[in-house]
C-alpha cells in the first residue's frame, strides 16, 4: 500500500474517531477529510482568498462539529517511521521532521485564523499521538480542573531549539479520554488569562 493510500485511510479512521469522541459515541460521520488535504485553502490563500472550513486535514461535515474548528486546525501525519520526540533532542539535521510539522500546523491555523492546531501523528505499528501548544492543553486542564488530562500513557511537554513556545505529546487515546468535547463546546476562546 502506498504512503498516499495509507495517509488517506488514516484520516478517514482519524475523523470517524473524533466525531465518535464528539457525539458521545452516536455518530461517526461530523467529521471529514478536507479537500486536497487543505491544499484548496492554501492556494485559495495564496490568491488572498480564504476558504472556510477547509484547513487543516479534517473539516466538519456538519455544523454541529464547527465549534471544535473554531479553536483548532487538526493535521493527520502517517507514516513518518523515523519521527519521534527524542530525535527532536538528539538529531544532526538542521531541522528536525517534527518541528516541519509543527511549523506545518502553526501557519494553517494562522491561515485559518483559529488560536490552536492539533497534529496527530501515528508511526508505523506505533499508537496515534497528539501534538499540541502547551498553552491549549494548560486551557483544558484548567477547566477539567486540572485533572489528570492525559489518560493513559505519559505526557511530555518540550520546547523545540530557542523558541519561546512550547508543545504537548501524549497518546490521542489518552487525549480523547481526557479532554472533554464539552470545553470546545461551551468555551468561546479569548485571548485573555
Amino acid at each position: 500500500m502506498s504512503g498516499s493510500h495509507k495517509g488517506s485511510g488514516f484520516e478517514r479512521d482519524l475523523c470517524r474517531q473524533l466525531s465518535s469522541w464528539w457525539t458521545g459515541g452516536t455518530e461517526d460521520d461530523l467529521f471529514w477529510r478536507t479537500a486536497s488535504s487543505g491544499g484548496r485553502a492554501t492556494i485559495r490563500h495564496r490568491k488572498g482568498k480564504r476558504t472556510a472550513g477547509q484547513y487543516g486535514d479534517i473539516c466538519a461535515t456538519d455544523d454541529r462539529g464547527a465549534p471544535l474548528l473554531q479553536w483548532l486546525t487538526i493535521e493527520a501525519k502517517r507514516g513518518y517511521s523515523r519521527v519521534d520526540i527524542l530525535g527532536v533532542l538528539d538529531s544532526n539535521k538542521a531541522q528536525h521532521e517534527l518541528c516541519s510539522f509543527i511549523e506545518q500546523a502553526e501557519r494553517e491555523a494562522r491561515e485559518a485564523h483559529v488560536p490552536f492546531f492539533l497534529i496527530v501523528f501515528k508511526r508505523d505499528r506505533g499508537a496515534p499521538m497528539v501534538i499540541a501548544p502547551w498553552k491549549l492543553y494548560c486551557l483544558v486542564a484548567s477547566w477539567h480542573g486540572w485533572r489528570a488530562c492525559v489518560g493513559p500513557g505519559p505526557l511530555i511537554r518540550f520546547r523545540p531549539s530557542a523558541e519561546p513556545t512550547s508543545y504537548v505529546v501524549c497518546r490521542l487515546d489518552g487525549w480523547l479520554a481526557a479532554v472533554s468535547p464539552a470545553f470546545f463546546k461551551q468555551t468561546p476562546y479569548t485571548t485573555e488569562g
